[in-house]
């Protein structure tokens, strides 16, 4: 049977715990260490102690724990929170928080270089900071190994380090791969394409176990990696190229008529892993000035090139960011029988005769193209004006939910006010915002969300039924809506119908207190007046928003 440490045992200072970590005390006993997000206790096999805040440790959320014995001797335990890294040792507290670039420590990892010894910490959002542990004023820096990139990510979850002396950095993006070297380290992201079962990892869900395989926790399932079975890649992956001119296979340092000038290259880089992140580049000389940028298109065509001398060359770079070639065929294209220079110097004579009748015939045509071109330049005008009026409309219009934007929003609330402090009328704002979908995007995914959004907003759109009415995306999951000559209990009953329409849609959500898709009203009204504040409508209907889902979400709220 299981037995219960909790709060309300007063074993924890809170019930939520983030961080365990075990230390072997000198005497051979063993201490476990619990961090909550209230504080910290430990465990000595007969009795809870809980950490004193008076003597500077942290009640802020705990997120990793670290004991270590350091160069001297001295046991210490390392702690990462909500703001920032503390330090336990000899009885007194150590904390770092401005020198950090991001204050939430999700991870921290103690390692062992040719320079000495190294703790890493891993932040949300701010990368990977280092500190010299032993060090008496240390300072915290933030990585750098020679001729390593920016991580593509800050978010680092967990730090882990197989046999070899490699880095792992779990994130919400994939796994981050640093393999230290004196010379240039080398940084690889490893995702779904790598057989991750989703790039968004799990905070603290990482281990090496005792075979040294590394463990992964996402959203969608764990993962295990063996460095030990991993292939090791060649410093080249072969390189394929084959040409044709008009469709008959092409050889190196061929000469083609001017009529086989149509050309078509076709290149594959045999790399047999990662595939879908393999990258080509081309060039065709003297054609470009310079290499193509990267790209998956594995073939390029040139149609009636003309006469020259040509070399194609291309470039492969396979999943780990190792380039093959470059790889190249020479060719010639053959004048044709007219860029000869006696052909050309015949094409001179007709056009030296041409010019001349052009210029006899000049003036009798001149006022007719004077007048073909006024029209012209009318239509065209015409046509400027129609496109430059669509574009203002694309302007105002939400490109996911095809609602007017916040740009628009800003606008038609100005003038609503402007009319109703001249016609006595009352306005009154909804502050609408979808419940719950953060959670839902990070099921559900980016696609299904934006999805969501859209029937969301079509919903309320059609839930508004006088023309005057008007709904605006606010930003990310907030829509408003606009009600003009409404007081408040009218708006109320509006916010209420938009409300039940959404919860009809029935989209599915299991992070809804209803488990679909729900929406917080919040509704405020006023008498506008020529220098009465806008913002405070918004303002009042930003805090009735706030008080709904205070209040447990899928309600309406009105200003009081």
């Amino acid at each position: 049977r299981w037995r219960r440490h909790d709060r309300a045992s007063g074993a924890l200072p809170g019930d939520l715990v983030q961080a365990l970590a075990e230390e072997v005390l000198p005497d051979g006993r063993a201490r476990l260490w619990v961090g909550t997000r209230e504080g910290v206790a430990s465990w000595d096999g007969a009795a809870w102690r809980h950490a004193d805040p008076q003597q500077g440790w942290p009640t802020s959320s705990i997120l990793s724990l670290l004991p270590e014995t350091d160069s001297a001797g001295r046991a210490a335990l390392w702690i990462g929170t909500s703001t920032g890294l503390y330090r336990w040792r000899d009885g007194a507290m150590t904390h770092w928080g401005e020198g950090l670039t991001n204050s939430t420590v999700h991870a921290l990892h103690l390692r062992t270089t040719a320079g000495g010894r190294e703790l890493w910490l891993g932040t949300d959002g701010g990368g990977v900071m280092v500190l010299d542990p032993d060090a008496p004023e240390a300072r915290p820096r933030p990585l750098a190994l020679p001729g390593l990139p920016p991580l593509p990510n800050g978010v680092v979850y967990s730090i882990l380090e197989d046999r070899m002396g490699r880095l792992y950095l779990p994130s919400n993006r994939g796994v981050i791969r640093l393999t230290p070297d004196p010379r240039e380290s080398r940084l690889e992201l490893m995702t779904e394409e790598h057989g991750l079962p989703s790039n968004q990892a799990s905070r603290g869900a990482a281990a090496v176990d005792r075979r040294g395989r590394i463990w992964i926790g996402t959203v969608a399932g764990a993962a295990a990696f063996d460095p030990m079975q991993e292939p090791t890649a060649s410093a080249n992956k072969p390189l394929v190229l084959a040409a044709s001119a008009e469709g008959v296979p092409l050889a190196g340092g061929a000469r083609l008529r001017h009529s086989e000038a149509r050309l078509h290259f076709r290149f594959a880089l045999l790399s047999f892993f990662g595939e879908s992140l393999t990258r080509y580049r081309t060039q065709l000389v003297p054609f470009d000035d310079e290499p193509s940028a990267w790209s998956a298109v594995r073939e390029r065509e040139f149609g009636r090139l003309p006469a020259g001398e040509y070399q194609f060359r291309v470039w492969g770079r396979d999943a780990s960011k190792r380039i093959s070639g470059p790889v190249e065929i020479a060719f010639t294209v053959a004048p044709a029988p007219w860029q000869t220079p006696a052909a050309r110097l015949a094409m001179l004579a007709v056009l030296i005769a041409g010019v001349y009748a052009l210029v006899r015939a000049r003036g009798r045509v001149h006022e007719r193209r004077s007048r073909r071109l006024e029209e012209l330049v009318a239509a065209r005008t015409a046509r400027l004006a129609r496109a430059n009026g669509l574009l203002i409309e694309l302007s105002y219009v939400d490109s996911v939910t095809a609602v007017p934007n916040r740009r628009r929003f800003d606008e038609m609330f100005e003038a609503e006010w402007k009319r109703a402090a001249r016609t006595h009328l009352p306005l009154a704002l909804v502050m609408i915002d979808v419940d719950r979908f953060k959670e839902f995007n990070d099921t559900h995914g980016h696609q299904r969300g934006d999805d969501c959004l859209r029937q969301v907003a079509q919903a309320l759109a059609d839930g508004l039924s006088r023309s005057g009415d008007a709904i605006a995306r606010y930003g990310g999951e907030e829509f408003t809506v606009i009600l003009p000559a409404t007081d408040g209990e009218g708006a109320r009953r509006v916010a209420e119908h938009l409300r039940e329409r959404v919860e009809e849609l029935a989209i599915p959500n299991a992070a809804s207190e209803v488990a679909v898709v729900t929406v917080s009203c919040g509704v405020a009204a006023t008498q506008p007046s020529a220098d009465g504040e806008m913002d405070e409508l918004l303002t009042q209907a930003d805090r009735a928003l706030y008080e709904a889902k205070r209040m447990g979400r899928n309600r309406v709220v009105v200003a009081g």
